[in-house]
């Protein structure tokens, strides 16, 4: 299922390639390095906050997708993040 899990975010990366949200990466090898480090993070960031904290506030979820944006933001197209504004 986990392995499953990883196919599917870097699908949704090459989408997001041919989509124009991400630009086209010279290295190949990177897409796949993209989704392990994105899978790694939204796969294990609920339980790693759930050992800190006994109730998981909605900040802690946000800080979850602003990692996860951190690790995307250099590979966005410019018109990807004139949108996030």
């Amino acid at each position: 299922m986990r392995e499953r899990g990883l196919v599917n975010t870097e699908a949704l990366l090459k989408n997001c390639v041919e989509s124009g949200i991400l630009r086209e990466l010279e290295d190949p090898t990177m897409v796949p390095k993209l989704a392990k480090l994105f899978w790694l993070i939204a796969e294990f960031w609920l339980p790693f906050t759930e050992m800190v904290e006994e109730v998981v506030r909605p900040e802690r979820l946000q800080e979850g997708v602003d990692l996860m944006m951190q690790v995307l933001e250099p590979y966005m197209t410019e018109e990807a993040l004139a949108e996030l504004g």
